[in-house]
């Protein structure tokens, strides 16, 4: 099983891969592009960042990540990687040409899109503050239903008072 859970993760490599070159292929040099694709049945974002200079970064995402994010995040790769290998980048055409391991530690940050940009930040915490809002004001209304409720026996009761009278 080994073997074979080896040759599937190789293939599922190749088959991005392939998709992420012909998005490169199909975005024009200092552009970026939002590709849309299948992915196991469920959409999926391919995201390229061309530069002039010939060099594109990629990132598959799931539909529901931020574009925005996801276009910092490759120009925020971009620009790091250039300062890094400027005068080793070669004429290469092949992928992964140049290490480069700080791309993972980059990857782990974006993972979460809210901790990784303050808007997306900004927005976790507008809509939780909505959410305990929201729970205030149900409860502010299911006491004011209770307040109402009470009024109204107390107004019987004085009435039955009246009667007794």
């Amino acid at each position: 099983t080994t073997a074979v859970s080896w040759i599937g993760k190789s293939t599922v490599k190749e088959v991005m891969a392939l998709v992420m070159r012909k998005c490169v292929d199909s975005t024009n040099p200092g552009d970026f592009a939002r590709v849309e694709h299948e992915l196991n049945g469920k959409k999926a974002y391919c995201f390229v960042v061309s530069r002039h200079s010939g060099i594109a970064a990629t990132v598959l995402t799931s539909a529901e990540y931020p574009e925005r994010v996801a276009i910092n995040f490759l120009d925020m790769i971009l620009d790091e990687f250039e300062v890094i290998y400027a005068h080793s980048i070669s004429q290469s055409s092949s992928d992964n040409c140049v290490d480069f391991p700080e791309l993972e530690e980059r990857m782990q940050e974006f993972q979460d899109p809210s901790s990784s940009d303050a808007v997306e930040r900004i927005k976790k915490d507008m809509y939780e503050s909505e959410k305990v809002l929201q729970k205030n004001v149900d409860a502010i209304l299911e006491r004011g239903q209770k307040l109402e409720d009470l009024i109204m026996q107390s107004e019987q009761l004085s009435l039955q008072v009246h009667l007794l009278k």
